[in-house]
């Protein structure tokens, strides 16, 4: 329980001294995080938000590394979202998304598991 606690304070910290830019200023960087438990590592995911890039870090690592872009994407705003779940044996699954909210698209990372992330694109609502 601690360690929750102690990554969320430290991930509530990062997040205020990422997104506390210039007053007015937009910021260029968001980040998203995956909790750590005793069986899986903890992620952290940053993404350039007028290029849309997205850089991975995992559990001790010291270096990123990029999630997969298939086709390149164009300028706009972009945001990235996690969602996570932890079974009774503290495995975590997790969902990585990517949204732009100049243009409405969205994309799933899909990979993992020692396989590189890539993006797929979502369709779009009919």
């Amino acid at each position: 329980m601690k360690r929750v606690v102690l990554a969320a304070t430290a991930c509530a910290i990062g997040l205020s001294m990422i997104t506390a830019g210039a007053a007015g200023a937009a910021p260029r960087f968001e980040m998203a995080t995956i909790v750590g438990t005793p069986v899986n590592n903890a992620g952290f995911f940053r993404v350039n938000v007028a290029t849309g890039q997205v850089w991975q870090q995992w559990g001790g690592t010291t270096q990123f590394s990029p999630v997969v872009d298939n086709t390149p994407v164009p300028g706009g705003e972009y945001h990235i979202t996690t969602l996570y779940w932890t079974d009774p044996s503290g495995k975590v699954s997790w969902n990585l998304y990517r949204f732009d909210a100049a243009s409405g698209r969205a994309w799933m990372a899909l990979g993992g598991g020692g396989a590189p992330l890539v993006w797929n694109e979502l369709a779009p609502p009919k």
